[in-house]
Formats: structure tokens, C-alpha cells, sequence
């Protein structure tokens, strides 16, 4: 099974981890949510492509606690190249 991780920013810097994993679990099965602290975003990965599809188009562009979230498909990390 592939899942889907998906980048979200623009929370507020004093979310946790389990206020984004409430605030996304309506949209499936959960296998791992991750806050960056001090930038105000995080990553939420689903089980599956369509779920994470499903919670990106049903939030991205939305308030939540009087910020616009935006969520995009997350990506590898690049490495720097020398």
C-alpha cells in the first residue's frame, strides 16, 4: 500500500501534533503526523493516496484558528548539491 504525506503550513506555532492529527482525522487512517517547531507547519502522512487527496481538497484554503491553512503534496528532501 502507498501512502500520501502532505505538507501543511500556516498553523499556529503553539499547535501539537495531536491538535493536527484531530484536525485531519475525518479524512482516513492516519500513520503519522510530525509539527516542525518554530515554523509554523507540520507533515500528515495518510495510508493511502485518495485520503490525503480528499483532505488536501476539503482544507486547503480553509481558516482553522484564525489562519488559512495551506496543504500541498509533500515532497523528499533535497540534498544539497556541491
Amino acid at each position: 500500500m502507498v501512502s500520501h504525506k502532505l505538507y501543511v503550513s500556516n498553523i499556529k506555532h503553539s499547535m501539537t501534533a495531536r491538535d493536527l492529527r484531530d484536525l485531519f482525522t475525518g479524512f482516513g487512517e492516519i500513520k503519522e503526523v510530525q509539527i516542525i517547531r518554530g515554523r509554523g507547519a507540520g507533515f500528515v502522512t495518510f495510508a493511502t493516496p485518495e485520503q490525503g487527496e480528499l483532505a488536501k481538497k476539503s482544507l486547503s484554503g480553509r481558516e482553522f484558528e484564525g489562519k488559512t491553512l495551506h496543504i500541498e503534496d509533500a515532497h523528499p528532501a533535497r540534498q544539497n548539491e556541491k
